[in-house]
């Protein structure tokens, strides 16, 4: 009776806990729907396909203001929600789904005053989508104002410093990067020096900023959240 009551209790418990979104993920719900046609099963894939479509539309408002969804409406119709919407879907599930007839048009008899509805059958899907929030921002990257972008941690490793005036001119370039959040220690030696740099953005976005700076140093990607730097001897000859 006691292992029955525990599993009883598991039961519930697992049933009761709300799932956890995943590291990196929206979650949101969407509804499709898709009128009837010659095949039934195609009108339920459609509709299924215009919710996951729908899923992404709405993780897209919840990261783009109204002002630059309205600023980027042909790119976001063109290279997003155009696309396939499992490009951004890691999983979704259906919490809801039937047919449902839409009394949409009226057929009214000419000698009878009687009104007889006609009906047109629509598959509605209504699901539970998780989307991938990394690859969506980093598509919409260039759209997303630095105030929202998401906060990233990135690895700067400086070598090969010579004197602490190389080290203060590099670690004030940084600093003075608007996508820069924060600069702090790691780890300091003559031979390897290592900063933790928050950014608004990734890893990338800082690379981008420090190459166009152009300030004679070497700047390498080493990874998603690591970049080098080292200086550029035949450049600081010059």
């Amino acid at each position: 009776m006691f292992k029955r009551f525990l599993l009883v209790l598991s039961i519930w418990v697992g049933l009761s806990m709300p799932s956890l979104a995943v590291a990196g993920s929206l979650t949101v719900k969407a509804e499709g729907s898709w009128q009837k046609g010659k095949v039934e099963t195609d009108a339920k894939r459609l509709a299924t396909e215009n919710a996951l479509h729908s899923a992404v539309e709405k993780a897209v408002r919840l990261i783009l203001g109204e002002e630059e969804r309205e600023k980027t409406g042909k790119f976001l119709e063109d290279q997003v929600y155009g696309a396939d919407p499992m490009k951004y879907v890691l999983n979704y599930r259906i919490l809801s789904a039937g047919w449902i007839t839409h009394f949409d048009t009226l057929d009214r008899t000419e000698d009878t005053e009687t009104t007889q509805p006609l009906g047109v059958d629509k598959y509605h899907v209504w699901i539970e989508a998780t989307i991938d929030e990394n690859t969506l921002r980093e598509d919409l990257r260039e759209l997303i104002p630095l105030e929202k972008r998401l906060i990233t941690e990135v690895s700067v490793e400086i070598l090969g410093l010579e004197d602490y005036r190389t080290f203060e001119k590099i670690k004030e370039g940084i600093e003075g990067l608007s996508l820069v959040r924060e600069v702090s220690y790691d780890s300091f030696s003559r031979d390897r020096t290592t900063l933790r740099v928050a950014v608004f953005g990734s890893g990338h976005d800082l690379y981008e900023r420090l190459k166009e700076r152009n300030t004679g140093f070497i700047i390498i990607p080493a990874g998603l959240q690591k970049v080098i730097i080292t200086p550029d001897r035949g450049y600081q000859e010059r």
